[in-house]
C-alpha cells in the first residue's frame, strides 16, 4: 500500500514541475513583429544632409596682404568670410580667397566682388574691377557679371568660360551702353574684352583671369610753363609763352584674340 502512495505522489509532482516550467516559458517565446527595434545603421530619412552639403562650402577664408576689406571693414590675413560678402583690396591690398572644396579665388589690388556660394556654386559680383584670377574644381560652376558698364578683359587658361556681354568696340559711351549682347566662348590661351558683362558662366576644372579698368573719363590736367624771354643790349622787356599740356589717364587697352 504504501508503495503506491509513494508511485502516486511522484507522478503529480512530476506533472506540477512540467507545468510549472511551460508558464515561466510563455512570455519570452514570441516576439511581436510591430515591436521590432530599428537598426542603428539605417540613419532616419528626416536627419539625412542633402547630397550636396559640405560644412567647408559654407565659410571660407581670406588671407593676403596690404589693406583688405570685408563688408567695409578693415580685417587681418586669416578672416573667416562668410556667403554674400564683398572682398575688397586696396591699391596695396593683394588676397586669395579660399573656398575650400568650392575652389580659390585671387583678388589683386584695387577690386571689389561680392561673392555668393553654397550647394557646389559661386557667383562673383564684380562691383570694381582690378584684376581677379579663379580657379574652380571638377564639379563646382561659377557664374558672374559686372555690376555695371567697365572695361574687362576674359582670359581662359584652362577650360573654357561662355561669356554673355557687350564685346569691346571702342571708347564712345552710348556704344558701350546700347551694344549688341553676344554670348562669346572663351576656350583655353584665348582671351576676349567686353565692354560689359551681363553673365560669366564656367563648370569645373577651369582657371581663367578678368582684368579690367576704371574708364570713367576724368578732366585732364593742365600745366602752364611760363618762359621769359629777356631782351638784350638794355631792352627790358619780356614775353610770356604758355604751352598747356595734356596727360590723359592711362588705360590699360586688352589684346583680343579671334
Amino acid at each position: 500500500m504504501n508503495k503506491r502512495i509513494l508511485i502516486s505522489l511522484t507522478l503529480i509532482l512530476s506533472l506540477m514541475a512540467v507545468f510549472s516550467l511551460s508558464s515561466f516559458a510563455v512570455p519570452n517565446s514570441v516576439v511581436p513583429a510591430t515591436k521590432e527595434t530599428p537598426s542603428l545603421a539605417e540613419p532616419s530619412s528626416l536627419n539625412a544632409l542633402p547630397s550636396w552639403f559640405d560644412p567647408q562650402d559654407q565659410t571660407a577664408t581670406l588671407t593676403g596682404t596690404g589693406n583688405l576689406f570685408v563688408n567695409g571693414n578693415a580685417v587681418q590675413s586669416g578672416a573667416t568670410v562668410t556667403s554674400g560678402s564683398t572682398i575688397r583690396t586696396d591699391v596695396d591690398g593683394e588676397a586669395v580667397l579660399d573656398l575650400g572644396t568650392l575652389g580659390r579665388i585671387k583678388v589683386r589690388p584695387d577690386t571689389e566682388i561680392k561673392v555668393t556660394f553654397t550647394g557646389g556654386k559661386v557667383e562673383v559680383l564684380i562691383e570694381k574691377l582690378g584684376s581677379f584670377t579663379t580657379n574652380i574644381p571638377s564639379g563646382v560652376s561659377i557664374q558672374g557679371k559686372t555690376d555695371e558698364v567697365m572695361l574687362s578683359q576674359v582670359a581662359t587658361t584652362v577650360g573654357e568660360v561662355r561669356v554673355e556681354g557687350r564685346l569691346h568696340s571702342g571708347d564712345d559711351a552710348t556704344v558701350k551702353r546700347d551694344g549688341k549682347v553676344e554670348v562669346v566662348i572663351i576656350k583655353a590661351d584665348e582671351n576676349r574684352a567686353f565692354d560689359s558683362i551681363e553673365s560669366l558662366t564656367a563648370t569645373g576644372d577651369t582657371t581663367f583671369t578678368v582684368n579690367g579698368c576704371d574708364c570713367d573719363p576724368r578732366p585732364a590736367p593742365v600745366i602752364i610753363f611760363p618762359y621769359t624771354l629777356l631782351a638784350l643790349a638794355g631792352v627790358t622787356g619780356g614775353i610770356i609763352a604758355g604751352v598747356t599740356t595734356s596727360s590723359p589717364r592711362p588705360r590699360a587697352t586688352p589684346v583680343q584674340s579671334g
